[in-house]
């Protein structure tokens, strides 16, 4: 928590007082703070949950970087909630960054 605690403070600091911030497991979305207008995942997804997907509020939007194969390179990816279950994609700019536990891609079989 102290990292949470941190990044609280430098919201705080910049004037961002409408700031949630948590730990731990995000695929979730951190329900207890839903809806969001932004949600900034700063670590590679394989994936963007659709949990996570609705805590959006409408027109809110998620940024993230998605790598959905180990091997790929990310690339930092802006989710539009468009309306409840429909979303709009944008793949912007090669990324690196390290998977957070329960992001990384499952390993699957393929010849």
């Amino acid at each position: 928590t102290g990292k949470v605690d941190r990044g609280l403070s430098n919201w705080c600091d910049r004037e961002c007082c409408n700031v949630a911030a948590g730990s731990g497991a995000g695929s979730g979305g951190c329900p207890d703070h839903a809806s969001f207008h932004v949600i900034l995942v700063n670590v590679w997804v394989s994936h963007v949950p659709e949990a996570l997907l609705s805590r959006l509020s409408p027109k809110g939007c998620l940024v993230a970087v998605v790598r959905e194969k180990a091997h790929d390179m990310g690339r930092i990816t802006v989710i539009e909630k468009i309306e409840q279950g429909k979303y709009s994609t944008t793949r912007l700019y090669d990324a690196a960054t390290p998977y957070v536990h329960g992001f990384e891609p499952s390993e699957t079989f393929a010849f």
